[in-house]
């Protein structure tokens, strides 16, 4: 018989008023018939944070962090593709204004490593800059950029 293996422990409860957003996306996670709710949730925040929380991981080579880079923005792009398709909008740039630029983001996301126990006080809200064209990415540049398709958001690993 083989040796368990450890599991981490992560709750979390969540009990937005019923006349929220915050409700209505928690019942659509809850009832969609397509995928598991603990499915659903984890791909999301796989594609949105998980590049991120491995960015200063030791065990991890340059060339994986890079590829996982890439496969979130590929599901980031995925599913840019499918709002717009949904709801019947043109895939845009959004307007230079739009752009946040490294240095609006908080440390937190730029791979500070607050470690566990760590306090943490809110940033304030992120300032979005407004930047000359030049420092800003087409979605087909973009797609340059992470590697030309080689990228698979199939493959996130449980």
């Amino acid at each position: 018989m083989g040796e368990r293996k450890k599991q981490a422990h992560f709750f979390w409860r969540y009990q937005p008023e019923s006349d929220t957003l915050d409700a209505v996306l928690l019942a659509y996670l809850k009832n969609n018939m397509v995928m598991r709710t603990t499915d659903m949730m984890l791909h999301s925040l796989r594609a949105f944070w998980l590049p991120l929380a491995c960015l200063k991981h030791p065990d991890l080579s340059e060339a994986d962090k890079k590829q996982m880079a890439r496969d979130a923005v590929y599901a980031l792009m995925r599913q840019a593709d499918y709002l717009c398709s949904s709801f019947g909008l043109e895939r845009v740039t959004p307007p230079n204004s739009y752009v946040v630029s490294p240095g609006s983001i908080s440390p937190v996301f730029m791979g500070k490593n607050l470690g566990q126990g760590a306090e943490f006080s809110p940033s304030p809200p992120l300032k979005l800059k407004e930047e000359t064209r030049e420092n800003s990415l087409l979605v087909s540049e973009l797609e340059r950029a992470t590697g030309e398709g080689d990228w698979d958001d199939n493959g996130w690993k449980s």
